[in-house]
């Protein structure tokens, strides 16, 4: 990772300023089906990134254990949408696949609700320490209203494994993105929560494990403009 001298005062500034800008953010509709949304069978979690292959073919993430296994059908309150096609859980690597029904294609939206992006996918040589970051997720109090459900943070550290940082979250937003204040890039998934503190896997060892089971998978993008 690349690390400046970036001080976490203005940091955590520039993340009240982006929380206060969520009302006035002229994004897409949102719809059932895209990162930040919210899932209640197989676990009560949240959706990650929308994902294609070359055949055209839809998908999208949650944490690995949020689903039991490959098989498992997903459900968002709406119904059943998708069926999970990959699963790890081991170590940071905590993440499953889920192809979503050619059916409900068009209630598919790759923006982040609330915040828009992701633009592309982090590398560590993109980040720095004190890097706001920008979620969206459905974690117990939290879900009980739009404005708290979208939130910033602050980057700790990251490789191009995992990533550490300060964002509020709280079960229920597990599986859910983070993406990059500054760029709007896909950065990681919430799995691993302990306060205000949580880990997990970089959206880079998503794809990289998906690529090493035989699943070639490019992010779909989505525009973006940084918060004010």
């Amino acid at each position: 990772m690349r690390t400046r001298a970036a001080p976490i005062a203005l940091a955590a500034a520039l993340l009240v300023a982006a929380v206060l800008t969520v009302p006035g953010r002229a994004l897409a509709a949102d719809t059932r089906i895209q990162p930040g949304a919210r899932i209640v069978r197989p676990a009560g979690c949240t959706l990650n990134f929308v994902f294609r292959d070359a055949a055209a073919r839809l998908y999208i993430g949650t944490a690995g254990h949020c689903v039991s296994g490959v098989g498992d059908r997903v459900a968002t309150p709406e119904g059943e949408f998708g069926t999970v096609v990959f699963r790890i859980l081991r170590g940071d690597d905590d993440f499953s696949l889920i192809r979503i029904d050619p059916a409900f294609y068009a209630e598919v939206n790759p923006a982040m609700r609330a915040w828009g992006g992701p633009t592309g996918v982090t590398t560590a040589d993109t980040t720095g320490i004190g890097d706001a970051l920008l979620q969206y997720g459905y974690g117990i109090v939290y879900s009980t209203t739009e404005v708290t459900r979208a939130r910033g943070g602050i980057l700790y550290n990251d490789n191009a494994m995992s990533y550490h940082a300060e964002v509020p979250a709280i079960f229920g937003d597990s599986g859910g993105p983070v993406i990059h204040a500054a760029t709007g890039r896909a950065l990681g998934i919430v799995a691993n929560i302990g306060g205000h503190l949580l880990n997990g896997p970089t959206v880079q060892r998503a794809i990289e494990l998906l690529a090493e089971a035989g699943i070639d998978v490019s992010l779909a993008t989505a525009g973006f403009t940084p918060p004010a």
